[in-house]
C-alpha cells in the first residue's frame, strides 16, 4: 500500500515536470538539438557562402563621447587616435586562396593628444595555397614598404588565437572564412553553422523581430570573436527566411546576461545570378572594449558602421593571391621563410633591375656580396638620348652662327 502510494506520487511528480516543460516550450518556442535543425535551414545557411567571392566595404567607428573622454574612459594612449579614422577593406576568396587588403590610418604622434598627424598605409594579407603573405605599402604609391612570406604549414602551426586574416566584419553578416593560422586548410562556412558545430544550442525558435518573421538561434560557445571575447559567451542570432536565411541581427552576451555587442544588418540586396542576399549596411554597438577585463558598459561605448561598396562572384585572377607579384618594386625589403628548408628567415632588398632578383636571392643564401648589373637603356631610350644630344648640338651651332652674323653686321 505504501509502495503504491510512493509510486503514485513519483508518477505524479514526473507528470507535473513534463507538463511544465511542455508549457515552457509552448511559451518560448520548440527547443531542439543542433542535429534536428531542418535541412532546408541548414542548406540555405550554407548556400550563403560563395566561392569565388569578392566584397569591398568601408567602415568607421564613432562614439557619442568626446575623443579625449573616450581615451580616458578606456585607458588607452594617444596612439589610439587612429581608431576613429575611416578604413577601407577588400576581401577575396577562391578555391582555398584568400586576399585581404586594408587601407587604414597610422597615427604619428607629437608631444600631446592634440598634436598628431595621420599617414594612410595599406596592409595586405594573402595566401595562394602554398604561401602566406603579409605586405605593407603606402596609399597611392607603387613603393612597397616590405613583404613577409611564410609557408602555410608554418603559419598553421601558430597559436590558434593569432589571426592571420582579420575579418572583423564578415561574421556579422553570417560568413566564416579562415581567420586563424590553424584554420587555413578549412573551407568557408556559415557562421551560424560554425557556432552550432563548436558550441551548444540552447534554443531554436520562430521569433518576431520588430514585426519581421525570423528564426532565432541561442548558442553557447567559446570560439574567439574579433580577438576581444574570451571564454564562453551566448550568441543570439536572428536569420530571415525570406532572404535565404541571411543574418539580420547578432547579439553576444556574457553568461550573466551582460550585453557585449549588438550587430544589426540592413539594406539586403540580391547577388546577381544567385538566390543569395547580402546586407549592404551593418551597424554594431560595442559595450565592452579590448578585453574581458574591461567592465561592461551600460550603454554603447562606440558604434562600428560598415557599408558595402561592391560584391562580386566572378572568377578571380590567381595572380591576385601571390603578393610577390605585387611587391617587387625596387627598394622593398622582403623577409622570406620559404627559401630555406629550415624555415629560417632570409632577408633581401629588391633590386632596381628586375633581372637581378635571382642573383640577389642567391647572394643572400650564400652570404656573398651582390654586385648589381648596370641597367642598359632600351633602344628607344638610346634614340631619345641621341635625339636630345643632336638637338642640343644644333641649338649650340645655331646660337654660334647667329652671334657670328650679328658680329659681321655690326662690323660692316
Amino acid at each position: 500500500m505504501l509502495l503504491h502510494s510512493k509510486t503514485g506520487r513519483s508518477c505524479f511528480s514526473i507528470f507535473c515536470a513534463l507538463s511544465a516543460c511542455i508549457l515552457l516550450c509552448n511559451i518560448q518556442g520548440t527547443q531542439i538539438v543542433a542535429a534536428d535543425i531542418p535541412s532546408n535551414v541548414r542548406d540555405g545557411l550554407q548556400r550563403n557562402v560563395l566561392d569565388p567571392f569578392s566584397i569591398s566595404w568601408t567602415q568607421r567607428r564613432s562614439s557619442k563621447m568626446d575623443i579625449n573622454a573616450f581615451i580616458n574612459r578606456v585607458s588607452v594612449g594617444r596612439n589610439f587616435l587612429g581608431f576613429f579614422e575611416p578604413r577601407e577593406d577588400a576581401f577575396m576568396w577562391q578555391a582555398g586562396c584568400a586576399y585581404l587588403y586594408t587601407l587604414r590610418s597610422r597615427v604619428i604622434t607629437g608631444g600631446s593628444i592634440a598634436d598628431y598627424s595621420l599617414e594612410e598605409v595599406g596592409l595586405t594579407t594573402a595566401m595562394d595555397g602554398q604561401n602566406y603573405y603579409i605586405g605593407h605599402s603606402k596609399k597611392d604609391s607603387n613603393m612597397s614598404e616590405g613583404l613577409s612570406v611564410f609557408p602555410i604549414s608554418m603559419t598553421m602551426e601558430k597559436d590558434q588565437q593569432y589571426p592571420v586574416f582579420s575579418q572583423s566584419y564578415l561574421p556579422f553578416i553570417g560568413l566564416k572564412f579562415p581567420t586563424y593560422g590553424s584554420e587555413l586548410n578549412t573551407t568557408p562556412r556559415s557562421y551560424v553553422l560554425f557556432l552550432l558545430d563548436n558550441g551548444k544550442l540552447i534554443r531554436f525558435t520562430e521569433d518576431l523581430l520588430e514585426g519581421e518573421k525570423t528564426l532565432r538561434f541561442d548558442i553557447e560557445s567559446d570560439v574567439p570573436f574579433m580577438d576581444i571575447l574570451d571564454g564562453t559567451r551566448l550568441f543570439s542570432i536572428w536569420i530571415v527566411p525570406d532572404y535565404n536565411f541571411a543574418v539580420r541581427r547578432i547579439d553576444i552576451k556574457t553568461l550573466s546576461n551582460q550585453l557585449l555587442l549588438s550587430a544589426v544588418n540592413d539594406d539586403f540586396r540580391k547577388v546577381i545570378g544567385k538566390d543569395i542576399f547580402i546586407p549592404h549596411k551593418t551597424s554594431v554597438d560595442f559595450y565592452s572594449f579590448a578585453s574581458v577585463l574591461f567592465p561592461v558598459s551600460d550603454g554603447p561605448l562606440y558604434t562600428l558602421t560598415c557599408n558595402v561598396s561592391e560584391v562580386s562572384v566572378k572568377k578571380i585572377d590567381v595572380a591576385q593571391f601571390d603578393l610577390q607579384n605585387k611587391f617587387q618594386q625596387a627598394g622593398a625589403m622582403v623577409s622570406d621563410r620559404t627559401l630555406k628548408d629550415t624555415g629560417e628567415v632570409l632577408t633581401y632588398i629588391t633590386p632596381a633591375n628586375p633581372a637581378d632578383l635571382d642573383r640577389v636571392i642567391e647572394a643572400a643564401l650564400t652570404g656573398k656580396d651582390f654586385v648589381p648589373t648596370p641597367i642598359r637603356p632600351s633602344f628607344f631610350a638610346l634614340i631619345f638620348r641621341w635625339g636630345l644630344a643632336i638637338f642640343g648640338l644644333c641649338m649650340i651651332i645655331y646660337a654660334l652662327v647667329s652671334m657670328s652674323i650679328k658680329h659681321r653686321n655690326r662690323s660692316s
